[in-house]
C-alpha cells in the first residue's frame, strides 16, 4: 500500500534529465518547470523567501493548492 506516485513530482515517472525553469509568478513565487528531455511534464513548485535565502516551500501536491498544480 502507498500513495502509487511520489508526491513531490506528483507522478510516478519524471523526466530523467531534470528540470528547467518555464515561468515565474512574481506575486505569489510559483515557478513552473518543464522536463529537459519531457517538456510536456511540468511541475508547480513554490518558493518563499527567509533571511535572504530561497526556500522551497511546496513542490508537486505537496503544500500546492489544487488551481495551482500542474495538470496530469
Amino acid at each position: 500500500m502507498g500513495l502509487g506516485a511520489d508526491p513531490i513530482v506528483d507522478a510516478q515517472d519524471y523526466p530523467s534529465k531534470g528540470f528547467e525553469l518555464e515561468s515565474i509568478d512574481e506575486q505569489t513565487n510559483f515557478l513552473i518547470v518543464k522536463g529537459k528531455d519531457m517538456p510536456e511534464f511540468k511541475l508547480t513548485i513554490k518558493v518563499v523567501e527567509e533571511n535572504g535565502n530561497w526556500l522551497v516551500d511546496g513542490c508537486g501536491i505537496v503544500n500546492i493548492p489544487k488551481d495551482k498544480r500542474a495538470a496530469r
